[in-house]
Parts: C-alpha cells; sequence; structure tokens
C-alpha cells in the first residue's frame, strides 16, 4: 500500500472511531436526562399537593378572619397579609396548568377515591392491603372505573387481588422455613409459622388462612393452605398455597349466574355482606334476604325451573 493509502485508511478509521465514540457518549448523556427526569417526576405530584393544602388552609383562614371582621370590625392588616399569602400559594400552584401535572393530579384524585371507597365499606377490605405500596394504589385507580357500581365492584376486588398476590410469596416463604426447620413436617397450625414471617404479621392476617385437609382435592394437587373466604367471587379466586407452588385461583361462578333474576340481585348483594363472601350452595338460603313481594316471587319462580 502506497503512503497515501495508508494515510487515508487511517483518517476513516479515526473518522469511524470518532463517531462512535460521540454516538455512545450522546446516549449515555440522553440516558442519564431520562433518568433525571424519570426521578424528578415522582415527587412532582406530592409537592403539588402539599402546595395545594398550604394554599387552601390559608385561603380558609382568611375567610374566617374576614367573617370575623365583618362582625367585629377586626384588624385590617392582617386581613391584608393573609390576602398577600392566598395570592402567593395561587402562584406556587399555577403549575397546575400544566398537561401532566393535570394528569398527575387526576390519577392521585382518583387513587384517594378508591381508598375512600374501602374506608366506607369497612367489610370489603383485607388484612392483606397492607402490603400495597403507593405506586400500585395509583395503577389501580388509574385504570378503574370508579364512577359505576359494576366498576366500583371490579375495583375493590382488584385492590384485593393484587394484595394477596403479594402476601403469597411472604406466606410460602414462612411455610417452607418451618417445613425445613422441622425436618419436612408442615405444620399443623398456622399460628407456628408466625416466627417465620419477615417482617412479622398480625393474627388478624393469619386467621384468614386454613389447613387443608389431605384428604382434598386442593392438597392433593399440592396446596398445604387455602383462603377460607373470598369477598366477591365473581371477581377475585381464592389462594392456594403449597410449599413449591401457589396461586390466586379465577373468579368462581355462582350457578346459573347468567339467568339470574335482576330483581335478586340485591338479595344477593345481601347475603354476600351478612356472610362474608361464603360461596351460595343452595338457592333457599337467599329467603332471609328477601324485602319485596317481587323478590320473592322471582326467587319461587327460579328456583322450580327445570333443570336448575
Amino acid at each position: 500500500m502506497t503512503k497515501l493509502q495508508k494515510a487515508l485508511i487511517t483518517a476513516a478509521f479515526i473518522a469511524a472511531a470518532g463517531t462512535g465514540i460521540f454516538e455512545a457518549r450522546q446516549a449515555s448523556t440522553l440516558r442519564a436526562q431520562v433518568q433525571t427526569l424519570q426521578q424528578q417526576q415522582a415527587p412532582l405530584t406530592d409537592q403539588i399537593q402539599q402546595l395545594q393544602r398550604e394554599r387552601d388552609d390559608a385561603a380558609n383562614r382568611l375567610a374566617a378572619l374576614a367573617a370575623e371582621m365583618a362582625g367585629k370590625n377586626g384588624n385590617s392588616t392582617e386581613l391584608l397579609r393573609l390576602r398577600g399569602e392566598v395570592t402567593r400559594f395561587r402562584d406556587a400552584a399555577s403549575q397546575e396548568d400544566d398537561p401532566f401535572v393535570q394528569t398527575a393530579l387526576a390519577w392521585k384524585a382518583k387513587e384517594a377515591k378508591l381508598r375512600k371507597l374501602f374506608g366506607d365499606r369497612p367489610g370489603q377490605g383485607i388484612p392483606e392491603m397492607q402490603f400495597l405500596t403507593e405506586r400500585e394504589w395509583l395503577d389501580i385507580a388509574r385504570d378503574s372505573d370508579l364512577d359505576s357500581k359494576a366498576g366500583i365492584s371490579t375495583a375493590l376486588s382488584s385492590v384485593r387481588n393484587k394484595a394477596k398476590q403479594l402476601f403469597v410469596p411472604r406466606f410460602q416463604k414462612a411455610l417452607n422455613k418451618y417445613t425445613d426447620a422441622n425436618n419436612g413436617t408442615p405444620p399443623n397450625d398456622l399460628s407456628l409459622l408466625r416466627p417465620y414471617f419477615d417482617p412479622p404479621v398480625d393474627d388478624a392476617l393469619l386467621q384468614r388462612y386454613e389447613l387443608l385437609d389431605k384428604k382434598s382435592v386442593e392438597w392433593q394437587h399440592g396446596a398445604a393452605v387455602i383462603e377460607k373466604a373470598v369477598i366477591d367471587t365473581s371477581h377475585e379466586g381464592r389462594v392456594e398455597i403449597g410449599r413449591n407452588w401457589s396461586r390466586v385461583g379465577s373468579p368462581e361462578i355462582q350457578p346459573g349466574r347468567y339467568d339470574f333474576p335482576r330483581e335478586l340481585a340485591p338479595v344477593l348483594e345481601a347475603y354476600g355482606r351478612q356472610n362474608n363472601g361464603k360461596r351460595l350452595e343452595d338457592f333457599s338460603e337467599l329467603k332471609p334476604y328477601i324485602t319485596t313481594p317481587e323478590q320473592n316471587a322471582a326467587l319461587e319462580k327460579y328456583m322450580s325451573r327445570p333443570n336448575r
């Protein structure tokens, strides 16, 4: 090769290497910027909510003082100071006009509504919900319909299902620790598992589960522990836990679900509330929850149908 050819090849190699280094640095810089933006995004909603709380507090104090002054001819200097404080908070919270902030606030509002739904319905919550993170609450609320009865029912079940999915690995780990520590012998009482939970769990949580009879179908499939009762069998499954596998089963379909009279829907709901989600085995069990003649007639007709 001539000196000119060598020089051209060397120059081309250097240019290619330089381009590669530049692109690698640029990609690294962009990744760092994306990571920084993601880190900044997380606390943004909390900051906005704090500003809103401070602004609302100042506005409430201003209204109270204005009412007092109207009746007692109070100090106008203090009133002006509070007005300035409210203006400052409004200016600080002006970033609410940003589309991202609007969306974030809408999601947070749905999360707060979902939590309140459980607060208004004490019997709908389960102890496993303590393991849900803020992000998991937000994700469920964001994708849920919280404005219709059916949507709310589905959302509540989604929360319970997610909570149980988070708890199952903890339970299985404790079960395996106990079994290993006792030469492969499973416990004969779930209270014996308490020392093997990390972090510890309370009795209310363990009491939602029971050991399976060794003759049961679930035991033959490998399960050792089962959830005692499911709150909404139409939307959530029952937990089964074994030494080597676990699952949150599929929702159960009640007999005759698809042709079940609409008039009896509130009766079935009342039955579920009073029986902690116990599966209905005999439709005659609904009779104590009948409140109208129409419901009674619908139940009698439904129970007398052929091939029921």
